[in-house]
């Protein structure tokens, strides 16, 4: 009776039997291993030359011999269904190549579904400026402000979208909707609106977080604290620059 055609699968198995034995064997020869397990040089002769495929049992002897793993020489008992109850691996051994096939195709795809349940997604981060801090009352130095930037990455999920830069609030005049050593996110900008929250950079002075708004009258800008016992600075456009509108 003429040998059936070798599958995909069986040729890929004898690929990979191969390939693991030429790894696991080292040094030791094939007249050794055949020593070694008692399995004909001959038989062992066709696993290393992918002409014949072994069996369990041969595949046992080989393992003890070279004491590894079955799984390090033969993938099929890396997949948890052949690796289940001792009575699956010899029906799978009795099912013709196509319908082994089948069993192997099924198994890698439920072992994939598994692996995938079990990875934790890492949030998704990004870049952002850090390590500045304005204060919240009377201005800070900006030039050592800027001396302490750093970069740092966050979690996507906890900053606004376009936020540029996270700052410490270092005084108490935005009080209480922004307590001392709170953090705020900005967006750097040169340009604001009337009534915008921004960071602003006084000259002469340094940088303070105020609310921003424009007294057209006496061509001053109104830098205001929150916190009533400030009270509100009206100072020369030209001593005063926008770093960025703050987004919360």
């Amino acid at each position: 009776m003429p040998r059936h055609k070798l599958t995909a699968f069986e040729l890929k198995l004898r690929e990979t039997i191969s390939a693991n034995l030429k790894k696991v064997s080292g040094s030791i020869s094939q007249q050794q291993l055949s020593d070694m397990t008692g399995i004909p040089a001959s038989t062992i002769s066709g696993y290393f030359s992918k002409r014949s495929t072994p069996n369990p049992g041969s595949i046992q002897k080989i393992a003890d011999a070279l004491k590894v793993n079955k799984s390090d020489i033969d993938p099929r008992f890396t997949t948890s269904i052949l690796d289940g109850p001792a009575d699956i691996l010899p029906i799978y051994n009795k099912l013709h190549p196509d319908r082994q096939q089948n069993v192997y195709t099924y198994a890698e795809k439920q072992l994939n579904e598994q692996q995938n349940e079990n990875v934790v997604p890492f949030p998704e981060q990004r870049e952002i400026v850090c390590g500045r801090g304005t204060a919240a009352g009377a201005p800070i130095d900006g030039a050592t402000q800027d001396a302490e930037v750093r970069r740092t990455r966050v979690n996507v999920d906890d900053i606004p979208a376009s936020a540029n830069e996270i700052v410490t609030v270092e005084g108490d005049s935005m009080e209480p909707d922004y307590p001392k050593y709170s953090q705020i996110f900005v967006r750097w900008q040169d340009t604001i609106d009337d009534g915008d929250l921004a960071v602003v950079r006084v000259a002469d002075e340094g940088v303070t977080f105020k609310q921003v708004s424009r007294d057209y009258q006496q061509k001053k800008i109104v830098l205001h604290s929150l916190n009533d016992k400030y009270p509100d600075r009206y100072l020369d456009p030209e001593d005063v620059s926008i770093i960025g509108v703050v987004l919360n």
